[in-house]
């Protein structure tokens, strides 16, 4: 700090580096630094769904729609457990500042943040002069430490450098400045009220995970000493009630997806001892961090993975349960851990139970707990060259933090080196073998070895049709259309609806001259997902070949309504249009 000073003052800058203005800069400077490889990462995963084939951040017109329907209602897919209206209003304000360019989502998603780190800081310098009524300086050091270190924290890469992982980054922000102006309020002040509930609502159409928000107000007045009257969290309750019925209107109940409908309630809840385990062992040694983990559920709690879960799980309860009784900021830290980790212990609710992402606001207490023992430290070491020791801690715990930070987020780059990382720490995840199998065949062009993941993942989930459906792509890319078709008649054997599997079995029958057959299927993958345009542009193209140019017109105009952004189907209607007039086309 004082090296800093000097280089300050000889620049004739003057900030002291005890001003919380000076420290705030460091904390954003740390942000920044340590994602910005990130900036120059693509979209990959579900970036390329959720953001860059995502119709809805285009237009403002969708809006309505957006507050009124499932998060991924554009795709045509069933039952979701996913309300999240404000990711997308996020994504359309980057699109309409960025359009489609990359860079501009991740600096979004960089900015979001640096202020998350900057509140971290605000937030825990009030609450040790509120709760602990320590001095300026000693709330400053203990907030900029915890600040710091929650900015360079490697476990939040998967939310930072992933643009998909906007919502946690979002909701994150303003969950913490509710809290934050909730904190204010005790001045009387009704103006920080209204704007500790509105942040609320807005926390809460970004992610679920927001409603936990009540549970942690209630612990602030306990450790604080404010009284807790229960007209103090009505609003908040009434902002939930709101929040939940706009939820079943748009999903059609609260969670109507069971992901793991093979599992018993006995297994949905003993199956929280070893989730929380894992959770906890990332928050504290963050490495062999991936993009999927394969959830194995146990079937016993009297298993060994079972015991140990159970006995971690007690050890932080006792820990919980000491610290209420003697050190107030310490037990809200560590609720700050487990509250906002509740949702996820849902198992039925979510397909991936455990994912890095989901430690991003729980990090917040990690990073409170740490900072806390450090500042203890370096209270207890009165001697100046222990003291120095001390200092050394904090500053090589954030060194190594921030060297594996920038270390992974350059596995995030691109699709290639993001599935080929994931399915070497992974192996035994489909997903990720079918993801560096697309990796393989779309990126790099390599046929045969998207195949060989393709198989290797049909044998960890043999009923998968996507996995099947992809497989039919390969081989129709490699000139093998008999096993494409044959791959395809599987995948839909297993999921009659699957649109995009009937569109492109239509190719592959078209290849092999069965015309008829092909506009079949055509057909069908319209009747399946009306709002899929590529069936219509397939169609209008077979009644070119056939001569039937008003039919061929009337399709690629669907296509083009459907997607107006596709530059073939621009082509293909212009084309149509010629032929109307009786004039030839070109390159045909």
């Amino acid at each position: 700090m004082r090296f800093l000073e000097d280089v300050l003052k000889k620049m004739r800058i003057k900030v002291s580096t005890r001003s919380p203005g000076f420290l705030v800069i460091i904390i954003l400077m740390a942000s920044f630094a340590v994602y910005s490889n990130a900036l120059f990462n693509g979209f990959v995963y579900d970036d390329i769904f959720q953001v860059v084939k995502n119709p809805w951040i285009t237009s403002i017109k969708y809006v309505p729609r957006i507050f009124m329907t499932k998060t991924w209602g554009f795709t045509g897919v069933g039952s979701q457990n996913y309300y999240r209206p404000m990711m997308h209003i996020m994504y359309m304000f980057d699109y309409y500042v960025f359009g489609l360019k990359a860079w501009g989502f991740h600096l979004v998603n960089m900015l979001l943040h640096a202020c998350v780190s900057v509140l971290v800081f605000l937030t825990a310098s009030i609450l040790f002069v509120q709760v602990e009524k320590g001095t300026d300086n000693a709330s400053q050091s203990f907030a900029f430490i915890a600040a710091l270190l929650f900015a360079v924290h490697p476990i939040h890469t998967e939310a930072v450098a992933w643009v998909a992982g906007l919502p946690d980054l979002a909701f994150t922000f303003f969950y913490l400045l509710s809290f934050y102006f909730f904190i204010r309020s005790a001045t009387g002040n009704k103006k920080f009220c209204l704007l500790s509930v509105t942040f609320f609502f807005i926390s809460a159409l970004f992610k679920e995970t927001a409603l936990t928000l009540p549970i942690i107000l209630l612990a602030y007045d306990h450790v604080s000493g404010r009284t807790a009257y229960i007209r103090k969290y009505l609003p908040y309750i009434a902002v939930a009630g709101v929040y939940f019925i706009m939820r079943v209107h748009a999903l059609g109940g609260l969670a109507p997806e069971n992901a793991h409908r093979a599992m018993s309630v006995y297994q949905y809840m003993i199956n929280v001892f070893p989730l929380f385990g894992v959770y906890l062992g990332k928050l504290f040694l963050p490495i062999d961090l991936s993009a999927l983990y394969v959830f194995r559920p146990i079937s016993s709690l009297f298993s060994a993975k079972g015991l140990l879960s159970l006995m971690i799980t007690i050890a932080f309860s006792v820990f919980v349960i000491k610290a209420a009784r003697s050190d107030r900021i310490a037990f809200l830290s560590l609720l700050f851990i487990v509250v906002p980790l509740l949702p996820t212990f849902y198992i039925p609710a979510i397909a991936q139970p455990f994912a890095e992402r989901y430690l991003y606001l729980p990090s917040v207490g990690f990073a409170l707990i740490l900072a806390m023992a450090l500042t203890k430290v370096k209270t207890v070491l009165t001697n100046k060259a222990l003291s120095v020791v001390a200092a050394a801690l904090v500053l090589a715990l954030t060194a190594g933090y921030a060297a594996a930070t920038i270390q992974r987020n350059a596995v995030w780059r691109d699709s290639y080196s993001l599935w080929a990382d994931t399915a070497k720490k992974s192996p035994g995840s489909f997903i990720a073998h079918l993801g560096l199998g697309n990796a393989l065949l779309e990126d790099k062009g390599k046929i045969d070895d998207a195949i060989a993941q393709y198989r290797t993942a049909l044998e960890l989930s043999p009923r998968n049709p996507d996995i099947h459906d992809n497989l039919g792509f390969a081989f129709y890319k490699k000139g093998r259309t008999d096993k494409a078709v044959e791959q395809y008649r599987i995948a839909l054997s297993l999921d009659p609806r699957h649109a995009d599997t009937r569109a492109n079995l239509g190719l592959a029958l078209a290849r092999l001259g069965r015309t008829e057959e092909a506009m079949e299927q055509y057909r069908c993958a319209i009747a399946s997902d009306p709002a899929f345009a590529d069936p219509h542009d397939y169609l209008g193209n077979a009644y070119r070949q056939m001569g039937e140019t008003a039919r061929a017109l009337r399709e690629f105009e669907t296509a083009v309504k459907l997607d107006p952004s596709n530059a073939a189907f621009r082509r293909d209607l212009s084309r149509a249009r010629k032929l109307a007039r009786g004039v030839k086309g070109t390159g045909k």
